[in-house]
């Protein structure tokens, strides 16, 4: 009798697993293949060198500003007073002034700070020590919103590994070792990569350093370690992540929604979350619990399923739902820098999808799912109700409420793939001339995508692309071309209603470009339409005319 209630329960949970299992690749972040990665080895933290830090901090950083650094590198070079004299004819009155501040801050790099406030010319290790002197959260989101986040990123992470340090000489005399060693080994599993290699893009990812951030985890949530270990049995994501900064996003969270809803509503079902930009907690505070419970809920079914069915197809949909949003997160945190368009050498493997669903919307899929069960339920109910009836009406009642909810979720916040204009005598040119960076860019594009910002969000990113309140340009159309010298042109289109064109033009944004979207590419950008604001990314193989 038991086991032919079991198989009778089985048959309607069967097409829910499957459905789960087609699931995995909409959530899988898509972007280019790149080359394995050329990583520092293991060092102490002493033993980092800032190599790749920007060299010092400017106010203005307007093509004003940039002539103004351009001249202080060449007086780096030049020998005779003529020749100096020669270079600063290429600045106004206001530029010299910005120039004779900067030569002085750095004739004098350990002058005594009296304030938290930028100055012209100073170093990154001089803007950290500035950083910290502010002890008001929403001050620092202030500053750092006016400081190139890739000048501090690597001092901090590297005073953050002295700590890491410092904390594990002296692990004796704490008494969580034993907690802080099982979240060493959750992050293992989840990220064996990362934990292997000891860095993820810049990040330190030693076990000192994750059982740093797992310490300070439970310092900035006032949790139990049994709590934070929960939390990271679900997602290790926040183990990437500056304990500043998730503490900072963590306190928002609590101001806007409460400390137990922030903890059981949002944290505890998605600890993903923790990595949003604290500015934005307030704003996308329903966003953000939507997504917490739809992703929680997502997560339980598969655990559930994988009670009923240990070993079975059940199960595996659950393990891929899970493994899927967890490869989404990690997406989105290759996308926190711009280091791949600063650093040609740094890249990175990515994950790759067994398959991609094309041609249809997910969400619409799960809408009509749901739809179709809600009436099996109904019909069930009214037609054979009150002869007996079949017996599954209340059982697909109970999975059609939460399959629709799903499907208005993956509605909500579905991203339709963008159209693509093929020009005339460009017929092929596409598949003859394509990088591999092209064609993940146009397969990324290409589909539906679900929770991105907008497409290409993480690269926009990276490039400096993102508008007032950091809203991204919206990618209209990709148009393939023939270049005059034969090669391919891709073509892409932005509605960029919140970012200047002048952003777009810096010379430095094109040179970046070049590195992001490279090798075996050049780019050109303009304005494909000035009175709809809508900015053309061109990107044309081959080698640049004019270069060898």
């Amino acid at each position: 009798m038991a086991r032919t209630a079991r198989r009778r329960l089985g048959l309607p949970l069967l097409p829910l697993a499957a459905f789960l299992l087609l699931a995995r690749s909409c959530f899988v972040g898509l972007g280019p293949k790149l080359e394995p990665q050329r990583l520092r080895p293991s060092r102490r933290a002493e033993e980092q060198e800032d190599t790749t830090l920007t060299d010092f901090w400017i106010e203005d950083v307007s093509p004003v500003g940039r002539k103004v650094i351009e001249v202080y590198r060449l007086l780096q070079s030049v020998k005779t007073e003529s020749e100096v004299a020669e270079v600063m004819k290429q600045l106004d009155a206001n530029q010299k002034k910005m120039l004779s501040s900067i030569l002085t801050a750095r004739k004098n790099p350990d002058r005594p700070i009296e304030s938290p406030e930028p100055e012209n010319g100073d170093s990154p290790q001089r803007l950290y020590q500035k950083l910290r002197m502010l002890k008001d959260d929403d001050e620092v989101v202030r500053w750092r919103a006016r400081v190139d986040a890739q000048m501090l990123q690597l001092v901090i992470e590297k005073e953050q590994m002295k700590l890491a340090d410092a904390e594990k000489a002296k692990e004796g005399e704490l008494d969580d070792n034993a907690e802080a060693q099982e979240a060493w080994t959750l992050f293992q599993a989840q990220f064996p990569k990362a934990a292997e290699r000891e860095v993820y893009m810049t990040t330190p990812c030693r076990e000192a350093d994750v059982k740093y951030r797992f310490r300070r985890l439970k310092e900035t949530m006032e949790v139990s370690s049994e709590t934070a270990l929960q939390i990271l049995s679900r997602d290790c994501t926040p183990m990437f992540v500056d304990p500043d900064f998730i503490r900072r996003t963590w306190s928002e969270m609590v101001k806007v929604t409460g400390y137990d809803d922030a903890l059981e509503s949002i944290v505890l079902k998605h600890p993903g979350s923790l990595v949003t930009q604290p500015q934005n907690v307030k704003a996308k505070i329903n966003e953000i619990k939507t997504g917490a419970a739809v992703i929680g809920a997502f997560s339980d079914i598969g655990r559930g399923f994988a009670g009923l069915f240990a070993g079975g197809a059940a199960a595996a949909a659950g393990k891929v739902a899970r493994d899927a949003f967890r490869r989404r997160k990690r997406r989105a945190l290759r996308s926190r820098t711009a280091l791949r368009a600063t650093n040609p050498d740094l890249t990175e493997d990515m994950d790759e999808p067994p398959f991609e669903l094309r041609g249809f919307s997910l969400a619409q899929a799960f809408l009509v799912l749901g739809t179709v069960l809600i009436v099996v339920s109904f019909g069930d109910y009214f037609v054979f109700g009150t002869g007996g009836g079949g017996g599954i009406g209340g059982l697909t009642f109970i999975y059609a409420v939460p399959v629709l909810l799903l499907g208005a979720a993956l509605l909500y916040a579905e991203l339709l793939p963008v159209e693509v204009e093929t020009e005339p005598g460009a017929e092929g040119l596409f598949e003859a001339k394509a990088t591999k960076t092209i064609r993940k860019v146009k397969d990324d594009v290409t589909r539906h995508r679900y929770g991105d910002d907008a497409h290409l969000d993480s690269s926009l990113k990276a490039l400096g692309l993102v508008g007032t309140g950091g809203r991204f340009p919206k990618l209209l159309k990709i148009i393939e071309a023939k270049a005059p010298n034969g090669e391919l042109a891709f073509r892409m289109l932005f509605e960029s209603k919140d970012l200047p064109f002048t952003i777009w033009n810096d010379p430095m944004k094109i040179v970046a470009c070049d590195r992001f979207f490279g090798p075996g590419i050049w780019t050109e950008i303009s304005k494909y339409d000035a009175g709809q604001r809508i900015a053309e990314l061109k990107l044309t193989t081959g080698a640049k005319p004019g270069e060898s």
